[in-house]
């Protein structure tokens, strides 16, 4: 009976071994095949090129629930769209966007890539109000040199972020991110102009 029980352990314990191995040869292997994202962070105002398109950020305003209001015709797309008007602490970061086709070839630009972060906020960009500011959906076609600007609004409220403050959202880091690997690409945005209340 000893000796039933004493092989039951071994057998247990090799292959509590084995299982235990494997994990730590997995997850080495695993990060050596996909190696964190290297960041890259470029400037506010800085040109920054991804998917063979040239990106400026020209400006950012911080839109208040007021400067929301006066807007009827986005009044009308978010009551239709979503459920942002219930959020009593509403901001818009319109970003506008300069996007220039420098190749010999037309290309299409996929704004379904790009979202806004700051720390632990991340939004992407919203299709009914990239379609309400520029006329175009979520895909941008350039022909050879064509420049396009564009305004992108995200919304922002206290629901979107861990730690929230109305009083300085203005003041935080925000970044636009366009690419998530092999490389992070983000470029600063500041935000200016308008106050949020």
């Amino acid at each position: 009976m000893r000796k039933i029980n004493k092989f039951r352990i071994i057998i247990i314990s090799l292959i509590s071994m084995g299982f235990i191995l494997t994990y730590f040869i997995m997850f080495y292997y695993i990060n050596a095949l996909y190696p964190q994202n290297k960041r890259i962070i470029y400037k506010n105002g800085e040109p920054f090129v991804t998917q063979n398109a040239e990106f400026l950020i020209k400006d950012a305003v911080l839109l208040s629930m007021r400067d929301i209001q006066k807007d009827k015709g986005l009044i009308e797309i978010l009551q239709n769209n979503s459920g942002y008007l219930s959020e009593k602490d509403l901001n818009f970061a319109l970003i506008q966007i300069v996007v220039k086709n420098p190749t010999k070839d037309d290309i299409k630009v996929d704004l379904t890539a790009f979202h806004l972060e700051s720390g632990s906020f991340s939004l992407q960009f919203y299709y009914p109000l990239v379609m309400y500011y520029n006329n175009c959906g979520m895909y941008v076609n350039l022909s050879k040199g064509e420049e396009k600007e564009l305004k992108i609004p995200v919304p922002i409220s206290s629901g979107q972020f861990l730690s929230y403050n109305a009083e300085n959202i203005k003041n935080r880091d925000y970044y636009l991110v366009c690419a998530l690997y092999p490389q992070k690409i983000m470029a600063e945005i500041k935000l200016n102009n308008a106050v949020a209340k």
